[in-house]
């Protein structure tokens, strides 16, 4: 957002591009999401959070007639000071302006000498700051758990302060969010507001102030101040550089803005964020740059989310027909899968540029034994198209899975558009085959392995490859299915993503009533990045934030995990180890994350050391969910070729589980590797006469 600054309310000389691109950490949600934050405890009253804002607001005053209002967000003991404290504050950058030298006014009337905090790997656009002072006295500080038991959606209720530039008083204003962005506008804002009825906006020198909302019967700040409402020069750009269509750039006038505190601290340096007290672990994020952030902008403009009772998905325009969109998408996001058999209510899609189309049940096409839906929307509005890639992608090229995570599976209580780059690590036949295993999916027309993040509600979006075209339609994680033997991984998210091929949707095309003349496809394969376009993957890619050292065996076997995905073996086994340590009833699981890692990185003795604990750990009543632990087991001995244990371990899994037929084809593997064919050829009878296909 670019606003030329005619008082300090038109806040932000300098907007950022922000950073939701970033690949997110596979973990388990914290403790304090898990509750059901939309039944508030002991809701506060208006007057009880305004007491609460007094104590945790503070007035700066910088030089060259600069100044406005902040939030005390952290604390650490002062170094070489005794007794002492030193607080941080947050507030924006236009509030400080180019001065050096700043004096921060607390509850108690105090005054401090304040200085910037180095280093704080912000990006440079964001319009935020941090100070720091050092006090013997006690202050209060915000609650800082960025709202994270309810995801922010409009008519929520909210407040706002902040210091006037007029008064030495605290304003209190109270009201509701009126707009959110699905990607943050290009200063870090991304949270839209108004006062109630009444009620002036926020005023010149509340910038940098507190905005709350109530949370499991607490207030909690969820972001600060950043720009008034009716701003005289308003330009409001999304962090990609795209920007709002009119009508949404007037509804944007309208409201007053905030940068939500999930933005900054997922910027903040981890130094910083571990330093100081009371500030939550949030994972750092990136901000795209060069060709991630081209590609960024490509594949976000042709995505929609999907909303129904049922949750929220993504999907991919792929046709237009006049003024009817055809978005494919996951059948499973529109469909219940597993429970009622029916379509979900409530349907409707929403694009990039945030406007939303309610879909009916005849605007819907399911496929017959594939997990794809077709979805169409009327519009007027001229939306991207995305091509299509017709090809069978190679072994270990560069993938991108997107859509919008469910706001339940991440951490931030917004919508934030992932782009995830991964690697597909095996071509379509081979894949297609790999996935017909029960621990899979028990099929529904997978096709594609790639290693890229993914979080419920990005099912249905594209699968996009170096040249920004769509491969393939993302689905789930391997074992995140409905059959209750899969729980155990879903919690987990061990394993890879799935997806089905594009290939597969344009074979079904006209059944899902979609003519294939409109369809832009090509057959070439996907170019390889030069260098400096792979760095700009790499940087995004590779960002994976290290848990607290007294994180949960969960928080560290999904750390292992991830690292394992981007292949940095050596460090996936440490952390795996990290999480064996913490005996909380997960051995088993690092044991299995070792064995996975060592056998990725060629140390068969090692990985058959480990899933060997993995199995000794097994509670008795898991043997049979985790029959594919006696697979791996085969595996590992046939490498070492000692094929009888191999042979043993398979009857083992075969036992446990016999309608697996991958399991089969791994003891006809043994037999020929052993060469032993006859016994490997009457396997293949057998197997060639169940599934002929």
């Amino acid at each position: 957002m670019k606003i030329t600054v005619l008082t300090a309310l038109l806040l932000a000389t300098h907007l950022l591009p922000a950073i939701a691109a970033a690949p997110r950490v596979e973990r388990p949600l914290p403790s304090h999401r898990l509750a059901d934050a939309a039944t508030e405890n002991n809701p506060l009253t208006p007057q009880q959070i305004r007491a609460h804002s007094t104590q945790i607001a503070v007035r700066i005053v910088a030089e060259n007639n600069n100044g406005g209002s902040g939030v005390l967000i952290g604390k650490k003991a002062a170094k070489g000071a005794p007794g002492s404290t030193t607080y941080l504050l947050l507030t924006n950058k236009h509030v400080i302006g180019r001065s050096t030298k700043f004096q921060i006014q607390t509850a108690d009337g105090k005054q401090h000498t304040a200085q910037l905090v180095p280093n704080t790997q912000i990006n440079p656009k964001y319009d935020v700051a941090l100070l720091q002072f050092t006090s013997t006295r006690k202050y209060q500080l915000a609650d800082l758990q960025y709202d994270t038991g309810t995801a922010i959606a409009t008519t929520r209720q909210i407040y706002s302060a902040g210091f006037p530039f007029d008064s030495a008083q605290l304003r209190f204003t109270t009201g509701q969010v009126s707009q959110l962005s699905d990607v943050p506008l290009d200063d870090g804002t991304q949270i839209g507001y108004v006062t109630d009825k009444g009620e002036k906006n926020i005023r010149q020198g509340m910038s940098g102030g507190p905005v709350l909302a109530i949370s499991g019967g607490k207030a909690v700040v969820v972001g600060i101040n950043t720009i008034g409402a009716a701003p005289l020069l308003p330009s409001y750009t999304y962090f990609d550089g795209t920007k709002p269509n009119p009508k949404r750039a007037a509804e944007y006038t309208k409201a007053n803005w905030g940068i939500p505190i999930y933005n900054v601290l997922s910027q903040l340096n981890p130094d910083i964020l571990y330093q100081y007290d009371n500030l939550p672990k949030v994972q750092r994020q990136v901000t795209p740059t060069g060709y991630m952030a081209q590609l960024n902008r490509q594949t976000r403009q042709q995505t929609v989310r999907i909303e129904a009772n049922g949750g929220n998905g993504s999907g991919v325009i792929v046709a237009k027909q006049g003024s009817t969109y055809y978005v494919l998408t996951a059948k499973h996001v529109v469909f219940d899968l597993y429970k009622t058999k029916q379509l979900y209510t409530d349907i409707k899609t929403i694009t990039h540029e945030q406007e939303s189309y309610t879909i009916q049940p005849t605007d819907i096409t399911l496929a017959e034994g594939l997990d794809l839906a077709v979805v169409k929307f009327t519009s007027n509005a001229n939306y991207p198209v995305a091509a299509l890639g017709n090809y069978s992608p190679r072994k270990d090229a560069t993938v991108f899975a997107a859509g919008f995570p469910d706001r339940l599976r991440i951490d931030s209580p917004l919508w934030q558009w992932q782009l995830n780059p991964g690697k597909n690590i095996g071509d379509r036949e081979f894949s297609k085959f790999q996935t017909q295993d029960k621990f899979s999916f028990e099929s529904d027309g997978y096709d594609l392995i790639y290693t890229s993040i993914s979080y419920g509600g990005m099912s249905g979006g594209g699968i996009f490859d170096t040249e920004g075209r769509v491969i393939g339609i993302h689905g789930k994680v391997e074992g995140d299915g409905g059959s209750k033997q899969q729980e155990w991984n879903k919690d987990l998210s061990f394993g890879n993503s799935l997806g089905i091929s594009i290939q597969s949707f344009i074979g079904l095309a006209t059944k899902l009533k979609v003519s294939p003349q409109l369809l832009n496809t090509s057959k070439n394969m996907a170019r390889d990045l030069n260098a400096s376009e792979l760095a700009t993957v790499v940087a995004v890619r590779d960002t994976i934030p290290q848990p607290p050292a007294d994180g949960s065996a969960k928080q560290w076997l999904q750390y292992g995990n991830q690292l394992h995905r981007v292949g940095k073996y050596a460090d996936a086994v440490k952390a795996f180890d990290i999480a064996i340590a913490k005996s909380d009833g997960y051995q088993w699981a690092g044991y299995y994350g070792k064995a996975r890692a060592f056998r990725s990185d060629n140390k068969y003795p090692q990985a058959l050391a480990a899933i060997s604990k993995a199995i000794a750990t097994i509670p008795a009543e898991g043997r049979r969910t985790h029959y594919y632990m006696w697979q791996r087991q085969s595996d590992y001995y046939l490498e070492l070729r000692k094929y009888n244990e191999a042979i043993t371990a398979i009857d083992t899994a075969i036992a446990l589980e016999p309608t697996d037929l991958l399991l089969f084809m791994t003891k006809a593997r043994v037999f020929n590797q052993d060469r032993k064919y006859p016994q490997a050829i009457a396997i293949y009878d057998k197997l060639i006469k169940n599934q002929p296909e």
